[in-house]
C-alpha cells in the first residue's frame, strides 16, 4: 500500500454496522481516520461517527436502513 491509500474495517451484527477507516500516512504507519457504528438497523436506524482526534463526524444516514447490506450502502454514500 501506498501512502494515502485507505482500509475499511467493518463488523456487521444483526442489528448493527460498526466501522473505522484507517489511513496510512507512511510506508509502516496507519492512522485512524474515522470510526463509528450505525445501530438499530430494522428498527431505528441512528448512526454515529467520530474522526481520528475524537470530534464527532455527521454522518449521512438514509432514512430506511432495513438490513446490514443497506446500512453499508448509507456508510458509503
Amino acid at each position: 500500500m501506498e501512502p494515502g491509500e485507505r482500509i475499511l474495517v467493518l463488523n456487521a451484527g444483526s442489528s448493527s454496522l460498526k466501522f473505522a477507516v484507517y489511513g496510512r500516512t507512511d510506508a509502516r504507519t496507519f492512522d485512524l481516520a474515522l470510526r463509528g457504528q450505525i445501530a438499530g438497523i430494522g428498527t431505528a436506524p441512528r448512526a454515529e461517527a467520530r474522526d481520528g482526534a475524537g470530534h464527532p463526524v455527521e454522518p449521512p444516514l438514509a432514512e430506511r436502513v432495513r438490513d446490514a447490506r443497506s446500512a453499508l450502502d448509507a456508510l458509503l454514500a
